[in-house]
C-alpha cells in the first residue's frame, strides 16, 4: 500500500490497515467484458455459468454520496511494481478507516487506492471495476453476528452467513439488469448432472433452468 514512515515492520503495519479494511468495508467485483475467455474459465465454472449484465447507472453504483468508492471511481489499476513512499503509516490514518467524514475521495484518493483498486499486472485480463461500501456504521461483528438486516442510508442491506466469511447484499432495480450471457457448457453441464445423479431424465433441473429463462424472458433481457 505504499507505506512510509513507520516505526514497525511494514509486515505489522500492512497487517493492521488490511485487517482495518477487511471488516469496514465490502466490495463488489464486476468486470467490463462479458466473453473474455479466461474469466469464464476461472470464475464461471469453465462455461458452465453466466454473465448477468448491469447498468450501473440505473444500478445506483454511481452514487458518490452512497459508495465510498461509486463505479465511475472504481477502475483497478494494474502495477507491474508496488508503489512505495504515497501513504503514511501512521495511527491517524489507521483510525480514519471507516470514518467516512476523514477517508473519502475527496479527502484520501490515494489511500482508497492503495486500499481496493490496485493489483498486479498479471491480473490485467479481468478489467475489474469495483464499488466500495462502508459499513462499518451497522455495527456487526466480523465473525459471528446475530443481525442480519441493517440499514445504510435509507437502503437495507442484509449480511449472508458463509463457511469463511460473511457477505452482504442488498437489492438493485429491475431496470439494472440488461442482458445475459450463457456459458457455452451451461446445457451439457445439466446433463451431465442428471445422467450421473439418476442415469436417467431428470424433469426437475430442466424446470429450473426453464424457470430461469422465463425470469429472464419476463425481464426482457437479451440472452447470449
Amino acid at each position: 500500500m505504499g507505506f512510509y514512515d513507520s516505526d514497525v515492520p511494514l509486515p505489522v503495519v500492512i497487517n493492521a490497515f488490511r485487517n482495518r479494511f477487511l471488516r469496514k468495508y465490502c466490495i463488489l467485483s464486476l468486470t467490463r467484458t462479458a466473453l473474455n475467455p479466461l474469466m469464464w474459465s476461472h470464475y464461471a465454472d469453465s462455461y458452465k455459468g453466466m454473465v448477468i449484465g448491469i447498468d450501473t447507472e440505473k444500478a445506483g453504483f454511481e452514487n458518490i454520496d452512497q459508495y465510498v468508492i461509486p463505479a465511475q471511481k472504481g477502475e483497478v489499476r494494474y502495477l507491474k511494481t508496488v508503489s512505495k513512499g504515497v501513504n503514511a503509516a501512521n495511527m491517524d490514518n489507521l483510525l480514519s478507516i471507516g470514518n467516512s467524514s476523514s477517508l473519502n475521495w475527496q479527502v484520501s484518493e490515494n489511500l482508497l487506492k492503495h486500499g481496493f483498486l490496485y493489483k498486479m499486472q498479471e491480473w490485467v485480463y479481468e478489467e475489474e471495476v469495483r464499488i466500495v461500501e462502508n459499513i462499518s456504521s451497522a455495527n456487526i461483528g466480523y465473525h459471528y453476528s446475530t443481525q442480519s438486516e441493517f440499514e445504510l442510508e435509507g437502503q437495507l442491506w442484509h449480511r449472508v452467513e458463509l463457511p469463511t466469511r460473511p457477505i452482504y447484499t442488498t437489492k438493485i432495480p429491475k431496470e439494472a439488469f440488461v442482458d445475459v450471457t450463457l456459458g457455452l457448457s451451461t446445457y451439457k453441464e445439466l446433463k451431465r448432472l442428471q445422467e450421473r445423479e439418476t442415469q436417467q431424465f431428470n424433469p426437475e433441473k430442466v424446470e429450473r433452468l426453464e424457470k430461469l429463462l422465463a425470469w429472464i424472458g419476463l425481464m426482457n433481457l437479451p440472452i447470449y
